[in-house]
Formats: C-alpha cells, structure tokens, sequence
C-alpha cells in the first residue's frame, strides 16, 4: 500500500530501495509479522529488474518475476510503500534509527487518483521517457508504465506546459499544482540498505563515440527494445527504424580494461555461453580501440584482437553497438549515514561471514548496493539480510525484556 504516513509511524524495519533485493527482503520480513516501511526515490517499485526483457541464464520474462513480487508487497497488510521519496539522512542512537526522509511532489492526490489515465491522454505535452531510456516519449502528466505499482498518475513539473487540461479533464480533482516538498522523520528499530546500481554513462569513453550516434547504445535501452511491452514492439535501430541484422556487443565498455577472457562463473553459465556459441555468435577476444559513425548510420568497431596473430588490428561494421558498461552505486549513504562504503564506491561489509552486515550496528545491506552481482545473487542476499535483520530484532527485544 502506498499511503500518506506521518511522524508517529514506527516501523520494525525501513528498507532503502524497493527494487528486487528491496521487496524481497520486505516480502520475508512482513510473513513474520513485522511492520515494514519500503522507501523508494523513484515513481513506482520494481527497480531496474521490472525495466529487463528477460533474466540470464534461463530467459525466463523479467516482468513475469517481479510483477507479482510487486504486487504482493503493494498490497501486503505489514508492507507501507513510500514511492517518490528520498532518504536525507540517518542518525542512530542506543540502537534505534532516526530516518528523515523527503517526500517530493507527485501534484496528484494519490488517495483521489483512480488511474484513469484520461489526464495523460488529454496532455499534450512530450518528452523523453526514462523508463524507456529515452528511445519512446512520456506524456508530462502519466503514470510511470504499463505495469508500475502504484497505477496513479505522476506530473513533471519541469516538462508541464502548465495549460490545466489535466485537471479539467479529472474526474476526481486529483491534480495539486501547489502541492509542495513533505519532510518527515521516521524512528526504525532496523535498516536495510538496497538502493541498487546505475550504470557508468555510454559516453565515459570518448573513443566510442556515443554522443555522436544514436545508434551506440546502452545495456538497459536495449532491453527496452526487445522487451514485449516496449517503446517499438520489436528491436529497431533509434536512429532510422531499421531492423538491424548486425549488433555488436561491447564487454566491460568503461569498467575494466585487462585482457581477459568470459568469465561464466554461475550455474548455467558456461553452458549458457556454449549454447551462444552454437547458435552462431561471435565471440572476439580483444580491446575495441575506437568505434566510429560511418555511412548509411552504420557503424565502424576497431578491435586489437588478442587470438588472431596474424590479422591482430581487425575492423568490424555493424548496424548497432551495445556498450556493457560497469556497475556503479546508486547511492551514497557514508555522507548521511553511519553507514561506511568501501574504495569502489559500494557498501562496506567487513565480515565474510555476514555479507549483509555494514559497519554500521543494526543497519544491514542487501543485493546491489554491496556491489555487482546478478539477480539470482540479489535475491539470495535479500532473503539473508531479512533474516539478519530477524535476529537482531529478536535479540534486541530480548535484551530489553530480560533487563
């Protein structure tokens, strides 16, 4: 449920983050009967995993995994969801967490707002929707996708022509204009941190060229292209709509630069890697110096290969570029927090046999945010770090009942 809280509410546990690892660990911790809060900055939960045509390595349908997971902590009765909002600082003291949170303005009323979606219909107002990485266009008054939880309408007032249609066409006065910023502090016995990745930007390496073509792009667009509910319905080249018949895939664009060979380390990998390689994809071993526009929109990769001897310096044409690029923190929390992060960036986590535990007493850490790892990985530390964060509820309580 997604629902106006104020000051007084007290949580058993608030959870930074409502991706997979965020919902997972809620989902775990509510079957026990404890009141969870899930605070996430963005419009809807669901976090990158929702925004995934398919998991790796068995290409099950993302959206079929997550959607449900959404669904179940949206409507469970132990589950508050603060969507829209951000967590400013964290102050602990004998053990109980002080969060002060700020809520933006969404300028709809979400207890007023049915999800009729005719406010978005009316606008008539574009720009470019980051849920679909900029290849589609959103409406300046819209819910967030198809599939967003919570279904109710969201309008950006950086793009909003300010015109009023939407609130003409409102069949429940639903839209605020003069909705403002809401602080509020919220006292928690317990924290889990999983705020999740972002990825480096595709222009971090001049030599790519990515700013110079539309069609160099990033991991997530192209995941949107091929997901069933995406901006074209099919895979198409942004920058003239052609079904490309060549695409190159650049690994670890910007993130790591050894010559190393694929590293297919979990269950199903390697034979995930050799099934690639059966049906006919082609897998060079080497650096990509440069990758330039050329002709017709097409584009020009340079590759130092490392397997071929004879031929080492090979050039490459192909109709798009995928640039894999590294993982780095989607947020910092040693600057407003007792939590500490590690040189990467990442979320400190000093015991090896804790992985979900921070420098930080009572304030644990889940999935991305301690750094990369895959879903399954994600999903496994999620299910641990509620887990931690039972038992040390349980040993606090005792604690205080045996005094």
């Amino acid at each position: 449920m997604n629902i106006q809280i104020n000051s007084d509410y007290t949580p058993d546990a608030l959870i930074v983050g409502g991706g997979i690892a965020g919902l997972q660990s809620a989902l775990d911790l509510a079957d026990q009967g404890l009141k969870v809060l899930v605070v996430e900055r963005n419009s809807s939960i669901g976090g990158h995993m929702i925004a995934l045509s398919k998991v790796y390595p068995t290409l099950d349908c993302a959206s079929c995994i997550t959607t449900p997971k959404m669904s179940s902590a949206a409507h469970h009765p132990n589950i508050t969801i603060l969507t829209n909002t951000e967590v400013e600082a964290i102050e602990s003291t004998d053990g109980t967490h002080r969060v002060r949170l700020l809520q933006k303005p969404t300028y709809v009323n979400f207890d007023r707002c049915i999800g009729c979606r005719l406010c978005e219909y009316a606008c008539d107002t574009e720009y470019p929707d980051p849920f679909e990485q900029g290849l589609g266009t959103v409406r300046a008054i819209a819910v967030p996708f198809t599939n967003a939880i919570p279904q109710k309408a969201i309008l950006d007032a950086e793009h909003c022509g300010t015109c009023g249609t939407c609130a003409r066409v409102c069949p429940t006065d639903a839209i605020e204009f003069d909705q403002q910023p809401r602080s509020l502090t919220i006292r928690t016995d317990a924290v889990i941190v999983a705020s999740g990745f972002q990825l480096n930007a595709v222009t971090l390496k001049p030599q790519y060229n990515a700013q110079r073509s539309k069609n160099i792009i990033a991991p997530l667009a192209l995941e949107r292209l091929l997901a069933p509910h995406g901006p074209y319905g099919r895979v198409l080249r942004p920058s003239d709509g052609k079904i490309p018949s060549s695409v190159a895939f650049v690994q670890c664009a910007g993130s790591r630069d050894e010559s190393i060979d694929i590293r297919a380390f979990g269950k199903g990998y390697e034979q995930f890697f050799q099934n690639a390689k059966a049906m006919g994809i082609s897998f060079v071993r080497g650096k990509v110096a440069r990758i330039h526009p050329v002709d017709g929109g097409d584009l020009s990769v340079h590759v130092e290969s490392i397997e071929d001897a004879e031929n080492p310096l090979q050039e490459h044409r192909h109709d798009l570029v995928v640039l894999a690029q590294g993982m780095v923190p989607g947020w910092n929390p040693s600057d407003s927090t007792p939590v500490a992060c590690a040189s990467d960036g990442f979320v400190a986590t000093p015991m090896l046999t804790a992985p979900t535990c921070t420098t930080a007493p009572g304030i644990f850490v889940a999935g991305t945010a301690a750094g990369p790892k895959d879903i399954v990985d994600t999903i496994a530390e999620a299910g641990a770090a509620a887990m931690q964060v039972s038992q040390y509820l349980y040993q606090k309580r005792a604690a205080v009942l045996a005094s």
